[in-house]
């Protein structure tokens, strides 16, 4: 039961399908310690997957109540990797609060544990990188917010990771407008947009399959 739920949860919200994917994220929830004990294995990455469900509906509270959690039990349980994935959820929610400085703090953190975390993907490092770049720009700290953005650019180009690389565009377009490049900025709007478009429709593909 819990994996049918989670499992189902976990399609809604590919499919954007926020309070169904809730709904049976804390169904999931529900069998969690039953499900721990007839299995025998740590199921508490229900809680990131609740915390995202509600950073989808727009709970922020609810969301970091549920990330925070997470941390705990991953602390508690010395899941490094996961407590990187947790970092990364933690710092949208302070970035949409405003709180520029708590979210850099947060995707740093996840950024070095993925940088030398053996094995880690790539495209997890690029996103965690993207994530600084971001945070630096909200920051005004522009010069380096660029080099990085630039670079999870190219790097998602040659993984030919469509959602990062949009990422890092949108981004860029806003560290041009803020140092007064606004011709560059309009190059990259027109660049943004167009790729969107095509990329939006290679990764729905994706998804649906």
């Amino acid at each position: 039961m819990f994996q049918a739920y989670n499992g189902m949860a976990i399609i809604q919200m590919v499919f954007e399908d926020y309070e169904s994917s809730l709904e049976n994220f804390l169904k999931a929830g529900s069998y969690a310690d039953q499900a721990e004990q007839e299995s025998g294995k740590n199921l508490n990455y229900i809680y990131n997957n609740i915390g995202l469900a509600y950073t989808n509906v727009g709970m922020t509270d609810s969301a970091m109540y549920f990330h925070k959690s997470c941390e705990k039990f991953r602390l508690a349980d010395g899941d490094t990797y996961g407590l990187a994935q947790t970092y990364l959820n933690l710092g949208p929610l302070h970035y949409e609060l405003g709180e520029n400085d708590s979210a850099l703090y947060f995707f740093e953190k996840s950024l070095e544990i993925r940088e030398n975390y053996p094995g880690a993907p790539f495209s997890g490092i690029v996103e965690a990188r993207l994530n600084v770049g971001r945070s630096l720009t909200a920051l005004g700290d522009y010069g380096k917010a660029e080099k990085i953005l630039v670079q999870g650019m190219n790097d998602a180009e040659e993984m030919n990771h469509h959602i990062l690389k949009g990422r890092a565009m949108e981004d860029l377009i806003k560290v041009y407008s803020h140092t007064g490049r606004y011709k560059k900025a309009f190059e990259f709007s027109q660049a943004y947009h167009t790729y969107k478009d095509s990329a939006f429709s290679i990764q729905q593909t994706k998804e649906i399959i």
